[in-house]
């Protein structure tokens, strides 16, 4: 599910880091001690290679499957190598850019990692850095449309293996204070029924105050009355 994959749960319910790398065998790679997880720095290389129909290039298979012979090889033209790397694209918009929340927490995550000017890659910052509706890129890999879900197998047959390992870390993170309860947007309605039985149990015990409040004013009146009647009568 989105719900568990992107930045904002990421960082703010399981305290995940991000370490952007040079190498694409890293890309999604996941260390759960240390809760970094490692995003390749250089997608426009990505889109470059995704759109080449007349060279051999280079490609990494990171599926699990794969011999450590044939992970590393060349492949001509529109075929997996191409594939692997429209999936590295189509991951940014995962994480990042389909959830408002989620590619605003990495604008003020990059603002400060203070990149030098000439190294950083421009797309990185349009792909992690707003919605992904208005990114052309999509259209131009023929991007399929933004979905709840993903299937790890049919949607990212190569790096899914890596999705589901993070995304099954955060399952099992339970929120360990009222901060994190309150960002922890996984399940919207159990999300919302949380806060609903909170608010409702809060009102219900302002009001039992109040009336306990009042009753104990009213019985005050009551003996002050009482002893003001019985001395009249004395």
């Amino acid at each position: 599910m989105v719900s568990y994959l992107r930045y904002q749960t990421l960082h703010d319910v399981a305290g995940v880091k991000l370490v952007f790398v040079d190498c694409i065998s890293l890309h999604l790679d996941f260390d759960e001690k240390s809760r970094e997880l490692r995003i390749f720095r250089f997608p426009s290389l990505c889109k470059l290679l995704c759109h080449s129909r007349e060279y051999r290039w280079l490609y990494y298979d990171p599926r699990p499957s794969a011999s450590q012979t044939s992970q590393i090889g060349f492949e001509t033209g529109h075929s997996q190598a191409s594939d692997m790397y429209r999936e590295v694209l189509l991951s940014y918009r995962l994480i990042f850019g389909q959830d408002k929340k989620s590619w605003k927490a990495w604008r003020n995550f990059y603002k400060a990692q203070n990149v030098p000017p000439g190294i950083e890659d421009p797309l990185l910052r349009r792909l992690c850095g707003q919605d992904c509706r208005y990114e052309t890129t999509y259209e131009e890999i023929k991007a399929p449309d933004v979905a709840a879900q993903y299937s790890a197998s049919e949607d990212f047959p190569f790096w899914g293996a890596r999705l589901l390992k993070i995304q099954q870390f955060v399952v099992n993170k339970n929120p360990s204070d009222w901060k994190t309860l309150w960002n922890d947007r996984r399940d919207v309605l159990r999300f919302y029924t949380f806060w609903a039985v909170v608010v409702v149990g809060v009102m219900s015990l302002t009001l039992s105050v109040i009336q306990s409040i009042e009753g104990g004013i009213q019985v005050a009146y009551a003996i002050k009355a009482y002893n003001g009647q019985g001395k009249q009568g004395a």
